[in-house]
């Protein structure tokens, strides 16, 4: 199983990145970017997913990717964005990130891709 953590999901949108992830990953949600870099640096994970736009603040996920990934990098961990946006999705590669997805392609193909991405 990896470990995947989620950041700034609103409580229904992780509860269905936990269903759509539940056989092959256990997701962490966290809030805002102070939580997030706590935990990051307390345990290990094999995913960083960023929503576009965090529920609790509002605050840019591209943002996030950009300011923390010499983190990541530095603890080999891939982020991706969680966005319906093609532009989003754009900014998000440019600033470092994978490759992500929207909510509304979550399926079972499209989960196994990015497990395997993981590998």
């Amino acid at each position: 199983m990896k470990n995947i953590l989620s950041l700034g999901q609103c409580s229904f949108d992780h509860a269905q990145l936990g269903r759509a992830f539940k056989n092959f990953a256990h997701i962490v949600a966290v809030e805002d970017e102070q939580s997030a870099i706590k935990l990051l640096g307390e345990k290990s994970f094999d995913l960083l997913l960023v929503n576009r736009e965090f529920d609790e603040d509002g605050a840019s996920g591209i943002e996030f990717i950009r300011a923390h990934l010499p983190l990541l990098k530095g603890k080999g961990i891939p982020a991706m964005l969680v966005s319906n946006y093609p532009d989003a999705q754009a900014l998000a590669v440019e600033a470092g990130a994978l490759h992500g997805f929207g909510k509304a392609e979550m399926s079972p193909g499209k989960i196994a891709e990015i497990i395997n991405q993981l590998n």
